[in-house]
């Protein structure tokens, strides 16, 4: 089952991708974007599941872990620079093509060397299927509204919206915990909300960042693209470097100091960019900002990651030995998947969200001030920033628990079996 998850999400992405090389019109390519976008997040948890499967051997298997997260940094360094080497030298189409020349080999090799049946028979593939929100589905795939704002069309789902989510959550609570989308339980085990909430800032950090100086550098200053990705290059080399290595420092440190510690380089950083105001201060702020701010990024995302799949191979004393994460510390086995599906989706909705914030406040102050050419409004983009990143640190300093008995319930962790057959309290 997880194999064909991932090869779905690999083939879906290089096929859609190929098409978007040839879309023309910008709802077709809007849409097919987003396709992608589905199609990619479909890969990331399948693809560290089928590397715990595919590497039993504690030791290998570390190795392999550690290789597929220092793969996320490797993969936003080499996309950054060849994405703009095909915008500058050929077309941003070629963008597209190149996804779909890496993605479909891979996915036709996978279907070859990759083993079927690793991990789900036939009744776990029923009850799945039973499990399945088939009404969900329809919403999610059925066509999307194209009208404007004021149209009775997007009013009303926006309207409906608040009530659904009611309706969902009491819902949730009324149907047993092992059939339940999320269960309520899941929020009740120690240190899960405090972990998701402070998983909102790192990727919404790099976003920012991209974002902010991505248009000042080409926009305001006229760089190529070319010249902007080599000046962002110091985030994709210390992204591995930090992947490499900030799992380590829970050695010697409880996870709750070692993301704190993260915070503490977020917020210098950002106050730092928030005086990088013309490009002759790009090696007195810009630059150790980068540095900073993607080590106390990096540190944040590997601390909080959620490694979920580990435990249905047993492998999680070799996480909490060898790769001390913090969720790992707090999560029972039978709701792993669902935390870790959590923690995925507060990464993307820090992004999301607060980019969205972040602009919003920007455009409001260059309105005001000295227009989309000044610096002011993203000055102040980046203290919004640092004053989210102050308040998760504040949240995180005062809430996150490290008494024994929330340490201590890896001792009572059920088996596979016991986790698949009854609820944890």
């Amino acid at each position: 089952m997880t194999e064909n998850v991932f090869l779905a999400g690999v083939f879906v992405f290089g096929a859609v991708s190929l098409g978007s090389g040839f879309v023309t019109n910008k709802i077709v390519f809007l849409v097919f974007r987003a396709i992608v976008g589905i199609a990619a997040s479909l890969t990331i948890p399948s693809a560290l599941r089928l590397v715990v499967l595919l590497f039993p051997d504690p030791s290998s298997q570390a190795r392999a872990i550690a290789g597929f997260s220092c793969s996320v940094a490797v993969g936003n360094l080499l996309g950054l620079v060849l994405g703009a080497v095909f915008v500058q030298l050929a077309s941003y189409r070629w963008i597209f093509y190149f996804e779909a020349m890496i993605s479909l080999p891979i996915a036709l090799l996978c279907m070859f060397l990759v083993p079927s049946g690793l991990d789900m028979g036939v009744g776990h593939i029923r009850q799945s299927k039973r499990n399945l929100d088939w009404v969900g589905i329809a919403l999610l795939t059925s066509e999307s509204s194209s009208s404007g704002w004021r149209s009775v069309i997007v009013i009303l789902p926006l309207c409906l919206v608040p009530v659904i989510a009611v309706v969902f959550v009491l819902w949730e609570r009324r149907i047993p915990s092992q059939n339940a989308a999320i269960p309520s339980s899941v929020w009740s085990h120690p240190n899960v909300p405090i972990l998701c909430g402070v998983s909102l800032m790192p990727m919404l950090w790099w976003t920012v960042v991209f974002y902010v100086f991505g248009t000042l550098w080409q926009e305001v200053y006229f760089w190529s693209a070319l010249r902007s990705a080599v000046h962002l290059l110091p985030i994709g080399i210390g992204g591995v470097l930090v992947m490499m290595s900030a799992d380590r420092f829970s050695h010697y440190l409880h996870p709750k100091w070692v993301i704190s510690i993260g915070y503490l380089f977020l917020l210098i950083a950002t106050a730092l960019l928030a005086f990088a105001d013309r490009a002759e201060r790009y090696w007195s702020f810009a630059f150790p900002a980068f540095c900073v701010g993607t080590a106390g990024a990096g540190t944040i995302l590997i601390q909080t990651k959620c490694v979920a799949n580990n435990y249905w191979s047993g492998a999680y004393p070799l996480i909490i030995d060898s790769y001390s994460i913090a969720i790992l510390r707090c999560t029972p086995p039978a709701v792993s998947g669902t935390v870790g599906a959590i923690w995925n989706t507060a990464l993307q909705l820090g992004s999301a969200v607060g980019i969205s914030a972040v602009t919003a406040l920007q455009s409001n102050i260059d309105e005001a001030h000295q227009g989309p050419l000044g610096f002011r409004g993203r000055a102040d983009g980046f203290w919004l920033l640092f004053a989210l990143a102050g308040v998760a640190t504040l949240v995180l300093l005062l809430f996150y628990r490290t008494d024994e008995q929330t340490e201590d319930r890896i001792s009572i962790m059920p088996s596979v079996e016991e986790a698949e057959t009854k609820e944890i309290p």
